[in-house]
């Protein structure tokens, strides 16, 4: 009988200790499995935080290469006047060197006939 009993305390004993080891191994994973989510947590906060810089970064690309073409269009612009106005004084100039040559050849003709 004494035997007996001991071996049941003994199958208790292993019992319990193996229900022990169970539940310290789920505690532990669960431990584990609280830091993995923590880590991912802050790999996620990073990689928005990441995202949002890069995005950032690209906004103020786009804007400063929306002013740059701006003030292309602007030198366009005042090239394409400049263009104008030397064409107008080009054929200005052209109109009176015409009138001075017509004046002249007036001129000429006048002082052949009074000579």
């Amino acid at each position: 009988m004494e035997l007996m009993k001991r071996i049941e305390q003994d199958t208790r004993k292993h019992i319990i200790m193996t229900l022990l080891d169970t539940q310290q191994s789920y505690v532990e994973s669960l431990r584990t499995l609280m830091q993995l989510e923590a880590s991912a947590g802050n790999a996620l906060k990073l990689l928005e935080a990441s995202s949002s810089l890069k995005i950032i970064k690209l906004e103020q690309k786009s804007q400063a290469l929306e002013q740059e073409l701006e003030r292309a269009r602007r030198r366009q612009k005042e090239t394409e006047q400049q263009l104008a106005f030397e064409k107008t004084a080009k054929e200005s100039f052209m109109e009176l060197c015409q009138m001075s040559e017509k004046t002249i050849r007036s001129l000429q003709v006048d002082l052949e006939l009074h000579s």
